[in-house]
């Protein structure tokens, strides 16, 4: 297979006195990866770094990734601290660039140590190395993600990158309603929505989703209906998380008739319109609704002649 092909060039390099580098390094380890030889690829990432082959940015910017493919974050974090150390023995060395502190923000984002990327962060300030909007937007992913309220730090970096003349895109301001929405915090995912349109940013499904979620953790059912309203208006098509949010949020907010009623509406032209198709959460989101003591018979009724032809 692939993977004994690659393992058969690089022992071959070895024997024949080739030059084996970073690269080569690299390359095996990623053929390793996706042979799911997981642990052997690790193994050659130790034995890489311990050969001082981990010394050229590229090379470590792409072993730092791959290590995050394995959710390893201890490992890419060695490799970046390997390589900061380096450039501090070594002042005429380069400084390390915005795609290298990327990368080990993003790994760190996504292995939820949110600390450690903020650490990173701060030693690329230090470093004097401007940062973009794709590494703010990781750096934020990571905050939101945390399991403590990081609020105030995202809007923070929100202003930070205004002070810097970068402009916060869609994904960053979903990532933050999507945080907003697991927090129940409406009023902080309502000054998100304004922000955004005052910026000329135009709100997408995601945006609208986050937005009907924290309505439905806070019984604010009228407004996920406006909401909703406001989607159509804009040209927004809901998926089948649009409508079982607002029916959860109609439901909990004590009118599970607009939920089933709402059901009908948008699901009696689901059978062309792919997104909002129901699939099995939704219809159990249905089932749930229509056991609801004031759900009303015929809306149920209704319902089952909106569904035929599914």
């Amino acid at each position: 297979g692939a993977v004994e092909a690659a393992l058969g060039v690089y022992e071959d390099m070895q024997r024949r006195g080739d030059g084996v580098d970073g690269w080569t390094y690299v390359n095996l380890i990623e053929s390793l990866l996706k042979g799911g030889e997981h642990d052997h690829a690790m193994g050659m990432c130790d034995q890489m770094t311990r050969q001082g082959m981990a010394n050229d940015e590229k090379v470590c910017t792409r072993l730092m990734m791959l290590c995050g493919r394995c959710k390893d974050w201890q490992r890419a974090l060695n490799v970046y601290l390997q390589l900061s150390q380096r450039k501090e023995r070594e002042p005429e060395r380069d400084e390390l660039n915005v795609i290298t502190y990327t990368a080990i923000i993003t790994v760190l984002g996504r292995c939820k140590q949110w600390q450690q990327a903020v650490q990173v962060f701060e030693d690329m300030k230090k470093a004097g190395v401007r940062g973009n909007v794709v590494l703010y937007g990781s750096l934020i992913s990571a905050l939101s993600a945390a399991s403590t309220n990081q609020q105030p730090r995202v809007r923070h970096l929100l202003h930070e990158m205004q002070e810097i003349g970068l402009s916060p895109d869609l994904p960053i301001y979903n990532t933050i309603l999507n945080a907003c929405r697991k927090q129940g915090n409406l009023q902080c995912a309502v000054g998100l929505f304004e922000e955004l349109k005052a910026r000329g940013l135009q709100a997408d499904v995601l945006t609208y989703n986050n937005l009907i979620g924290t309505c439905q953790k806070r019984g604010k059912w009228q407004f996920a209906l406006q909401l909703l309203d406001e989607m159509k208006e804009a040209g927004v098509q809901a998926n089948s998380v649009t409508v079982q949010r607002a029916m959860r949020c109609c439901a909990g907010g004590g009118r599970p008739e607009l939920a089933v009623e709402l059901a009908v509406e948008v699901f009696r032209g689901a059978p062309t319109q792919q997104d909002v198709r129901p699939d099995t959460d939704t219809l159990a989101v249905l089932l749930k609704v229509l056991t609801m003591q004031d759900a009303k018979v015929n809306t149920a009724v209704h319902l089952l002649h909106a569904m035929r032809g599914w």
